[in-house]
């Protein structure tokens, strides 16, 4: 079984990268069902996941993007759609792209917490969206610094030891220059993302990548 799945998942990232590497002519897509809007969030979750082809990750972002739109109720399409937005525009677009990216990002970050307030994770995403934004205009730093400051304060009182929300607050650290501090939480959200596992596969579960990037930074 594992084999089958993997063979599609290839075959799902060889097709994408056709895609995104043809000339731009947006397609004639038909709306999509909110009764396929959880099906089809388990497929692409596990295809960003696993797929390692640059070409389909800089563009599943759309894929995402269309979910989010098609069932505005659903948690977990508007809290992917931030994700996944977020993180495809640090990764893969321009500078002058990453803005728009980052603020459609944060609209759908937004609309996750109004769906679920009383849960962390939103807040913590926002806040990493907030930092990302913040890192790459510095006009910003002001402004974000303190909405983070107050979103890691939230996150707190529901979560205190969610390793993502280690993440964010090393990231504060760092860049404040305390490299040794932020070290230290950045490997307390390394040990909690190894030790949180999830049988609810679409439950947020990213980060790795994200501390790795942040640690390396502290040499």
């Amino acid at each position: 079984m594992k084999k089958v799945i993997s063979a599609v998942l290839v075959l799902l990232c060889l097709q994408m990268s056709v895609n995104a590497q043809a000339p731009k002519q947006e397609p004639k897509r038909p709306p999509i069902s909110q009764n396929n809007v959880k099906r089809a969030l388990d497929r692409y979750v596990m295809v960003w996941d696993t797929c390692t082809n640059d070409n389909f990750r800089a563009k599943i972002y759309e894929s995402f993007d269309r979910l989010a739109h098609a069932d505005s109720t659903n948690f977990y399409g508007q809290y992917y759609a931030a994700y996944i937005d977020a993180e495809a525009g640090f990764l893969y677009f321009d500078s002058l792209r990453k803005p728009e990216v980052y603020t459609r990002a944060l609209g759908f970050a937004e609309k996750a917490i109004k769906l679920s307030p009383k849960d962390a994770e939103p807040l913590i995403l926002k806040a990493h969206i907030l930092r990302l934004m913040a890192n790459h205009n510095d006009s910003l730093e002001t402004d974000h610094k303190s909405k983070i400051k107050k979103l890691i304060a939230e996150a707190k009182k529901m979560d205190a030891t969610n390793p993502r929300l280690y993440l964010v607050e090393g990231d504060e650290f760092l860049k404040a220059g305390n490299k040794k501090e932020a070290a230290k939480i950045y490997k307390l959200a390394s040990d909690g993302l190894k030790a949180n596992k999830s049988e609810e596969f679409l439950k947020p579960h990213w980060g790795t990548e994200e501390v790795k990037r942040s640690m390396a930074k502290t040499q």
